[in-house]
């Protein structure tokens, strides 16, 4: 089976993603979402959400400011207060948007553990 992840944000839907697993970032570090999970709501923190595949990689990767969770027959519903999809960012420009806006130096620092 597939979770089913939906992302939006206070002014429309931005992602509707399938994948084996989704990890969530919370406040004592990662939450991950599998088949089957208990029906849970969750305060989400700034950080990484990763669609995962069948064999662990990260298939797509998000990174949100703050939001929560709720979780329910293999369906990931997340409301965040903003979200950079990191498809379609380069590295580069996260750097230079990075000296002038603190959501991209958090997203900066997030990514040096990578």
């Amino acid at each position: 089976m597939t979770i089913s992840l939906t992302i939006c944000l206070p002014d429309n839907v931005y992602v509707k993603e399938t994948a084996d697993k989704v990890v969530l970032p919370v406040e004592q570090g990662n939450f991950t979402v599998i088949d089957d999970r208990a029906p849970t709501v969750l305060l989400l923190h700034t950080g990484l959400i990763q669609c995962l595949n069948e064999k662990n990689e990260i298939k797509k990767c998000y990174f949100i400011n703050n939001g929560m969770a709720d979780i329910v027959n293999n369906t990931c519903l997340v409301a965040a207060e903003r979200l950079i999809d990191l498809q379609k960012e380069n590295l580069d420009d996260i750097k230079l948007k990075a000296k002038e806006n603190k959501f991209y130096q958090d997203l900066g620092e997030r990514l040096k553990a990578f």
